[in-house]
């Protein structure tokens, strides 16, 4: 006869081994995966907050549920044919209309000295170098027209780059801006430092960024009201956001935060490892999330890749690719100071998604009357729609995981595919 402690011991050691043989004899099913989630977030919150018998029990879980079968990262090979910034876009015609007026700067005084004085129909033209950039924000001073916009650009894409030792960077607040062809470098020794590339605030409707690349910073587009005035029609298209390194701040990551604001346009875009530090708990970060009662917001084409060259810390390390709604925002900040919704009216569409995998490639919350269509999403838990007040059509896409509606959510879900766990390539290139 067994003692106690003897049952204990034993049913310790084959309650975890049934669980893995269970989920090796069921490779393909969503639901033992996503307990298998559960399991490891768990072990992985709880193995360093306990001693003794606890511990060695966690620790022995977590050699345990090493063995239960998850999707393989997907590899992404990235050319510069498809998505993200490339020297062979060509600069829309505009440019050569209406009696620009090209003004050439050579270091960092001049340019400086251009963005305050840089009026509607002037190019600041950037010479190729590298331009180190030292304060806490770079502010414009004027705004361009609807026909003459303020245009700051180099020749070719990767001929200049802008090493940023700034919290803000470039200070946006004017209108009818255009940014074209630069590398944005956040160089701060603290990532408390380096927040954002470019931060629009307030009135600066109608500003575009393309062909550009941000590296290391914690939100590498942030956007937010000023006064009431929110950043409305901005275009945000062939831009590359990524981080070399998971980010040590207690601070949002997320390269696309945008907070109030209507008829956003996100597109073609690359977005990947965008990480937050972990430290012994969940951290969460997004790719780009369109919130804060905006509207009419379009996130299409781009490719987002949690895991590009920066792999998971751990299971704790969660990271979801594209959300209307974010983790939703205070009234302080809402655009209409009620929230009752985060994001109305928006738009997901035909983007790829890879190696969210310990959590969704696609968050709703509080998102009414949204359009999620034609993505592909590997390597995740799939889409999850959230709260009463959302309702999203998901039609056409082609995913793993599952598609959940939570806590009152209605979706309309129309043709999607459930690709099985174990059955997707194992590498894109960008023109797959």
């Amino acid at each position: 006869m067994m003692s106690k402690k003897q049952r204990y011991w034993l049913g310790a050691f084959i309650v975890p081994t049934l669980i893995v043989f269970t989920f090796y004899y069921a490779k393909t099913s969503v639901v033992l995966y996503q307990l298998g989630l559960k399991a490891n977030k768990y072990v992985a919150l709880n193995v360093n907050k306990n001693s003794g018998v606890r511990k060695h029990l966690l620790k022995y879980a977590e050699h345990i549920l090493q063995y239960s079968p998850r999707p393989h990262n997907i590899s992404y090979q990235k050319n510069d044919a498809i998505v993200g910034a490339t020297p062979s876009l060509v600069l829309t015609p505009e440019f050569g209309k209406n009696s620009y007026k090209i003004i050439k700067v050579k270091n960092v005084s001049q340019l400086l000295r251009q963005l305050n004085l840089a009026k509607a129909g002037d190019i600041i033209w950037i010479a190729p170098g590298v331009y180190k950039l030292i304060g806490k924000r770079f502010p414009v001073k004027h705004s361009g027209t609807s026909t003459q916009k303020i245009i700051l650009m180099a020749e070719t894409f990767g001929s200049v780059l802008l090493q940023l030792d700034s919290v803000e960077g470039l200070y946006l607040t004017q209108p009818h801006w255009s940014i074209h062809n630069l590398i944005f470098e956040g160089v701060c020794r603290y990532d408390n430092n380096c927040e954002h590339g470019i931060h629009l605030i307030g009135n600066a409707d109608n500003t575009e960024i393309i062909n550009n690349r941000f590296i290391n910073f914690n939100a590498h587009i942030k956007s937010n009201g000023r006064r009431g005035d929110f950043p409305d029609n901005i275009t945000i298209r062939h831009n590359d956001f990524y981080n070399q390194s998971p980010r040590k701040t207690k601070n949002p990551v997320t390269p696309i935060d945008v907070v109030g604001g209507n008829d956003w346009l996100i597109e073609n875009n690359f977005i990947a490892d965008f990480a937050l530090k972990e430290q012994n708990n969940f951290t969460v970060s997004y790719g780009a999330f369109l919130k804060g009662a905006s509207q009419r917001g379009k996130i299409v084409g781009n490719v987002v890749n949690c895991a590009w060259n920066v792999p998971h810390q751990s299971f704790l390390d969660i990271r979801i690719g594209l959300s209307l709604g974010g983790g939703g925002t205070a009234k302080a900040f809402c655009q209409d100071t009620v929230c009752d919704y985060e994001h109305k009216d928006g738009v997901i569409e035909n983007n790829l998604i890879l190696n969210c995998q310990n959590d969704v490639s696609i968050y709703l919350n509080k998102a009414p009357d949204s359009m999620i269509k034609d993505n592909i999403l590997l390597n995740s838990l799939g889409i999850d729609a959230r709260f009463s007040i959302t309702t999203a059509t998901i039609q056409n896409n082609q995913y793993q995981g599952r598609i959940k509606a939570r806590d009152g959510a209605w979706i309309r879900n129309i043709n999607n595919k459930n690709i099985p766990l174990n059955d997707m390539q194992t590498s894109f290139i960008a023109d797959d």
